[in-house]
Parts: structure tokens; C-alpha cells; sequence
């Protein structure tokens, strides 16, 4: 994920996504964590946690994983990740680039802030 995917879905998706579930809890792990803490950390039900130790524990901790990546190039490490682990995804189309739509299964993809919220709330379900 990168810091301009992680501020806007903390500014233009998840204001909505509490709405409906006004105690979602949001988590960023990983490298992008220092830089993150000060532009989201101080958001209520998000929480900046560290570099990850075990891939499979993080997975399956987790509800949904979200990939809110707005920018870039090559192929997400993250979503690939994410698909292996069997997670339930929301990304939009720029976070699963490069990755064939076969082997995309049942990843849900929004590039409009309102949309990639209601996915998140379907895949809560």
C-alpha cells in the first residue's frame, strides 16, 4: 500500500465504511508504518503496528485485507500475498496490477471511494 492509497481510503473511505460499522478497526502493518503513524495514527479504530514477523498469523487475523493503491507499477507483492492466503480482498484495480484476472478469484475491485467502501462491508459479511 502506499501513503497516498493509505490517506485517502483513511479521508474517503473509511468515513463512510462507519457509517454502517462505527467500530470498524483499521490496521497498517509493515514498512509503510513510520511514515504512516503520523498521518493516520492519530485516527480513532486505526492502528500503525510494525513490520510483520509471520505473514500466515497477520492473514488470518484479519477480516479483510484491503489494497487501496491509487499509483505505481509492477505487480503488488501485497495482493499476491493476500490472494495466497485465501483473505478476503477489496483492492482497487492499480493494487492488483499485472496479476492475471484468473488468478484474481473472488477479489473485489472499486477505484471509487464509494464503491470500494460498500465492498468492504459486503466482504465484513
Amino acid at each position: 500500500m502506499n501513503l497516498d492509497g493509505l490517506v485517502h481510503f483513511c479521508t474517503c473511505v473509511l468515513p463512510g465504511i462507519r457509517v454502517q460499522k462505527p467500530n470498524f478497526r483499521f490496521l497498517v502493518a509493515g514498512a509503510i508504518s513510520t511514515k504512516a503513524l503520523g498521518l493516520v495514527g492519530h485516527l480513532p479504530n486505526v492502528t500503525v503496528s510494525g513490520p510483520v514477523d509471520d505473514l500466515r498469523e497477520f492473514y488470518e487475523a484479519v477480516s479483510v485485507v484491503v489494497i487501496p493503491v491509487r499509483y505505481g507499477t509492477g505487480v503488488s507483492i501485497k495482493a499476491l500475498e493476500a490472494i495466497r492466503s485465501g483473505c478476503r480482498v477489496v483492492s482497487t484495480s492499480k493494487g492488483v496490477r499485472g496479476i492475471a484476472k484468473a488468478n484474481l478469484g473472488g477479489i473485489a475491485i472499486a477505484d471509487e471511494a464509494d464503491q470500494f467502501g460498500e465492498r468492504v462491508l459486503s466482504a465484513l459479511h
